[in-house]
């Protein structure tokens, strides 16, 4: 038996951890076979589950779920068994440049642009105190409460948890942007420094 068994089920990609292996079988089993049909399993859903995750360290798991990240997965939960520390957040203070990939299990704040091409993934919220231009993930581990904020939406594609938007219309950009998930799907509007911001969205838990 492989280290990994991977199902399709209901639109969504099911990784089994068979037992009986470690982390580096587990890590160059799932790099294999996501290099072997990177179309099949871009932008897909992706779920953990089976016995042997019982064995790995929780950043053993951050780090599978990283790569699968990096192959344009969309990352459905975290194991429930997985003993998870708290979240660590990352603060940038420059630009994140094209073809750049910053990964966090908290939230991320970046004191600067994010060009195209670069990409964000946070377990939490993003906060971009500059011009958003590449992809944002946030709630990357499927926390449907993780927000985005920029002070200028200039990226034609973002998400949340589960969740994808298309930007097509970037005439309003120039104004400082909150995204977030409401009724189900994500929705932006600008951001009102007046305005509570239990107002603005309703976070969902």
């Amino acid at each position: 038996m492989e280290p990994l068994t991977i199902k399709g089920l209901n639109h969504a990609l099911i990784v089994i951890f068979n037992k009986d292996y470690g982390y580096e079988q587990y890590r160059h089993s799932l790099i294999k076979r996501l290099e072997s049909n990177p179309k099949l399993f871009w932008g897909s859903p992706v779920m953990f589950k089976g016995p042997g995750l019982r064995e790995l360290a929780y950043n053993d798991l951050l780090e599978l779920q990283r790569i699968c990240l990096e192959h344009g997965m969309i990352l459905d939960n975290m194991h429930p068994t997985a003993t998870a520390p708290v979240p660590r957040d990352v603060f940038l203070r420059r630009h994140v440049r094209s073809g750049q990939c910053v990964n966090a299990d908290g939230s991320v704040l970046v004191w600067g642009d994010v060009h195209e091409g670069a990409e964000i993934h946070a377990g939490q919220d993003i906060v971009i105190l500059g011009k958003l231009a590449g992809l944002a993930h946030a709630g990357c581990y499927g926390n449907p409460a993780g927000i985005i904020f920029t002070l200028e939406m200039a990226s034609r594609h973002i998400r949340i948890a589960r969740m994808n938007l298309a930007i097509d219309d970037l005439s309003g950009s120039g104004i400082p942007t909150v995204a977030f998930i409401e009724d189900g799907l994500i929705k932006t509007r600008s951001y009102r420094t007046k305005e509570p911001i239990e107002l603005m969205f309703k976070p969902n838990g």
